[in-house]
């Protein structure tokens, strides 16, 4: 394969991103509309919007793609292994803290009785700000949950730097442990412990992104447009049974991550080949999917009890409420995005590259020739 896939970015994959973040906005609006004490309690609303979690499992999907297919030709290079976690770290840990900061120093000093003890516990803290779980399984930020998750991911594939082989066989285990939590027995046995979350079985949906960045790179994805309706055909199906049927599937989030997995190899499949094109909005909306995923649950908790607070007087339609919701979540997202995230990766990008100058400096190398070579 030539190094134009290598270097290329997949509007579709972007996109996706941008849907993604969408989809779990919407989840959270449903959450406040039905769920939250004090609000509008309107429970019928709840079974249509809950299925934007699956918007989750869509970010977990395109994460195995994208880091795949930007770090396979470091696969077994050990010495890529600082480089891989500095670019992982400043992607995700500086806009993350920022929103981390004042959500536990409102927990830390401000009396409200919806907060928990666990949240001052300094090891659910510690475990907030390096997202590893440390000694507990709670966390102070709702949306950091699956941050965990991406966190373990990027430790993994540290090891198929460290080595191609051992870290293949190690995922192999670590997928395998994911499909035993699989089981109905596992589920009842360990319902929320360290193996529970280690063994996911969400981290499939990695697997299954990995999978699809594979494909892609080897040049045997499908690009039918059959096919893509066949995996959104999939997802979609899955989404329907879940409105029907409330209770909690695993089964069925990874069924629709299958079928997710198949839409996303044939879309940018069919990216590749012109047979598709990604309207920019789209792509801007990806672009800026970290930032709203992050501030999204603060503008709808805010905007919430406000409209909810204005509905007593005004009694307008709840679909009305729930706009103002998802545009003021947007808006936010896209406000933090453009002012803060994108400046910040930028500093921090160029602060990145004058350190690989410096270290490039024949004045400045270290004399040795095993500190000569990598970026």
């Amino acid at each position: 394969m030539s190094d134009t896939l290598q270097r290329r970015r997949f509007d579709t994959l972007q996109a996706g991103r941008g849907l993604a973040a969408l989809m779990v906005v919407s989840t959270h609006i449903g959450v406040f509309v039905a769920t939250v004490p004090g609000l509008w309690g309107r429970q019928a609303v709840f079974p249509w919007l809950d299925h934007g979690k699956y918007g989750v499992d869509f970010f977990f999907i395109l994460s195995g793609v994208v880091i795949f297919l930007a770090h396979w030709t470091e696969l077994g290079d050990f010495a890529r292994i600082p480089s891989f976690l500095w670019k992982r770290f400043r992607r995700v840990y500086p806009v993350y803290w920022l929103f981390l900061i004042p959500t536990v120093l409102k927990q830390l000093f401000l009396v409200d009785n919806d907060i928990g003890h666990h949240h001052r516990d300094p090891f659910v803290i510690l475990s907030s700000f390096l997202l590893i779980h440390i000694r507990s399984l709670d966390y102070n930020m709702l949306p950091s949950w699956t941050l965990f998750h991406e966190v373990l991911f990027y430790l993994f594939f540290c090891l198929l730097l460290l080595n191609r082989t051992l870290g293949a066989f190690l995922f192999f285990l670590w997928f395998a442990g994911s499909l035993f939590f699989f089981t109905p027995q596992a589920v009842s046995t360990f319902p929320a412990s360290y193996l529970a979350m280690f063994f996911s079985p969400l981290h499939l949906l990695f697997g299954f992104g990995m999978l699809v960045g594979w494909l892609l790179h080897i040049r045997r994805a499908p690009a039918q447009l059959w096919l893509l309706l066949a995996g959104l055909a999939v997802f979609f199906g899955t989404l329907l049974f879940h409105m029907l049927n409330p209770a909690e599937f695993v089964w069925m989030r990874i069924l629709g991550g299958a079928g997710l997995a198949l839409a996303v190899l044939t879309a940018a499949e069919r990216e590749s080949i012109q047979k598709l094109r990604v309207p920019a909005a789209m792509i801007f909306l990806g672009d800026a999917s970290y930032s709203i995923y992050l501030a999204h649950f603060m503008a709808v908790s805010i905007v919430a009890r406000k409209a909810f607070a204005l509905d007593q007087r005004w009694h307008l339609p709840l679909a009305i409420w729930m706009t103002l919701m998802f545009v003021a979540a947007l808006s936010l997202g896209i406000v933090v995005h453009l002012v803060v995230e994108r400046p910040l990766l930028r500093w921090l990008s160029r602060l990145s590259r004058r350190s690989t100058h410096r270290l490039d400096d024949p004045q400045l190398r270290h004399p040795m020739p095993s500190q000569s070579g990598s970026e």
